[in-house]
């Protein structure tokens, strides 16, 4: 999770700085608060930004200072009552975080602390307010929600409309240009975000529509209006009927993001848009030629398609595609925090988010959690039929026999490292899994077992080449747990890392999307 910038512990801290301050700038004639050290020696007087239980937020002629509470008393009619403060904290962003996914989350938050939640109108038209009080006695927690789309989200984040940001993707870069100017920090880095789970953007077809999967190609030209009749993808003899969810919903946004801007196509006129993900659902559903776009946890009664590339291997939106993003369109589901400290009941949260208790009920809503799964080698039949049968140039069947005698009797765990394109930086969701592999080496779930660090690559480039990237992308791992595991004892685990270059693709190597899927660092258990 990441961490709150530094806090001055009290204005003593001030020093110097203060004190000329106090010598030389006569009073303001309307401040809010004063606050003044427990000992008389330093007052100072400004604007109350925040108080979060603990700390007060300043707004001072010199600048913005923080203020540990316990240190200074408030005097003024802005101060807050210290006994009967209420965390209040707006999270604002995707419709399809806030919908369901959260208020499940609030209550299930509520129930491990003890606290009942009641839920009402927000201030506004589209909030809602989620009230966490004891049994006895006023609330603690206002939490309040905003669903519209992960742009407005971080426009709330950066205007202070909002303390977190709820999006499907990572700040654009004017977007993180504004928040360093808004002087909230660099919200797309590692430390102001934290991955909440994982959805994925699924097209589906009626359960009676003969097609099974498309090419990321060719959903794009359909989406397009490039591609208007079902034979075309071999299907029926009839008009493609476009369905999707309203202009201004996350889903579209997330669309033209992933899918549409990257094979530089926009979406057609001819899309008829639904109300509602579950309308969509039943309508596509009801229409043997419709296609219709929707997210993972709203596939109903219509089915949905596997996505691939020309090479014939498709990848279906199931959960274990999804968790280790071998599905081309899995969604990652973003929490963005500005650069200042959140209320104890915000930060309590926080962490509650990544707990098995929260990841298990992002299962229940439809979402995929990240909680850590294995998969035995048993299962992997397709994927090492598609490494024989797709073996780039240069690779002997010795080398694939050398990898099936190394992982043969192991099991694959769900959590697989990528890292930030043409980089050596592991990607946000790669950061996310290191955390939780490095947890588990601390609880000693692996001791006295190894785990097999292997790294692969896509097939550009020579094989010893590409062996080699792969195995520094796995030292990189390797070291990064040790680094991050600084409670386990390492010795009761062996930890080996081997690069198997391009040996065993999960994609089709004939686009951008699949070469970086196959760019991929897994971690086997023996």
């Amino acid at each position: 999770m990441p961490s709150a910038p530094p806090v001055l512990p009290a204005l003593r801290r001030l020093g110097a700085m203060l004190l000329v301050w106090l010598l030389l700038v006569p009073p303001l004639a309307a401040q809010d608060i004063t606050l003044t050290t427990r000992d008389g020696a330093i007052t100072v007087s400004g604007i109350l930004l925040s108080y979060d239980g603990e700390v007060y937020r300043l707004r001072t002629d010199f600048g913005d200072i923080t203020v540990d509470g316990q240190s200074v008393s408030c005097d003024g009619p802005a101060c807050p009552s210290l006994q009967d403060f209420v965390a209040e904290v707006v999270f604002s962003g995707s419709l399809s975080i806030s919908e369901k996914l959260m208020p499940a989350l609030f209550a299930e938050f509520a129930r491990a602390r003890g606290l009942r939640m009641r839920s009402e109108p927000g201030p506004q038209p589209g909030m809602r307010d989620y009230v966490l009080a004891p049994e006895q006695g006023g609330p603690v927690a206002l939490l309040t929600l905003k669903g519209e789309t992960s742009a407005e989200g971080f426009d709330d984040l950066i205007s202070g409309a909002a303390d977190i940001a709820m999006t499907l993707r990572t700040p654009r870069p004017e977007e993180a240009a504004a928040a360093f100017e808004a002087g909230i920090g660099g919200i797309g880095g590692a430390r102001q975000r934290m991955i909440l789970g994982l959805d994925a953007l699924v097209l589906i077809v009626a359960p009676d529509n003969p097609i099974r999967t498309l090419t990321l190609e060719q959903a794009r030209a359909a989406l397009a209006g490039e591609i208007i009749n079902w034979t075309e993808l071999g299907g029926p003899d009839a008009q493609i009927r476009l369905l999707l969810p309203p202009l201004e919903s996350a889903i579209t946004d997330e669309l033209q993001l992933r899918l549409l801007e990257p094979g530089g196509v926009s979406l057609s006129d001819t899309v008829r848009r639904v109300p509602t993900t579950g309308v969509l659902d039943a309508m596509v559903a009801r229409d043997p030629f419709a296609l219709g776009v929707t997210t993972l946890g709203a596939v109903g009664a219509a089915r949905a398609l596997g996505l691939g590339g020309a090479c014939g291997m498709a990848v279906w939106p199931d959960a274990q595609a999804i968790r280790t993003e071998a599905y081309p369109l899995t969604t990652r589901l973003y929490l963005h925090l500005p650069q200042r400290r959140l209320p104890v009941m915000a930060r309590e949260f926080l962490v509650f988010a990544g707990t098995d208790t929260a990841q298990a009920a992002l299962g229940r809503l439809g979402f995929v959690g990240q909680n850590i799964t294995r998969q035995p080698f048993s299962a992997q039949g397709l994927r090492l039929a598609d490494a024989i049968a797709r073996a780039p140039e240069g690779v002997l069947l010795e080398d694939l026999s050398e990898m099936v005698a190394e992982l043969r009797d192991a099991e694959m765990l769900s959590a697989v490292f990528r890292f930030e394109t043409g980089s050596t930086r592991m990607d946000a969701r790669a950061l996310a899994n290191l955390a939780l592999v490095a947890a588990r080496l601390e609880a000693g779930e692996f001791d006295g077992r190894e785990l097999i660090i292997a790294g692969f690559s896509d097939a550009s480039g020579g094989l010893e080449a590409n062996r080699r990237v792969s195995r520094q992308r796995a030292n990189t791992v390797r070291d990064g747990l040790r680094r991050a595991a600084t409670r386990a004892d390492l010795s009761r685990v062996n930890l080996r890392t081997i690069g198997f270059g391009p040996l065993s693709p999960v994609a089709c190597e004939d686009s951008p999307e699949g070469q970086a899927i196959n760019r991929r660092v897994e971690i086997w258990l023996r």
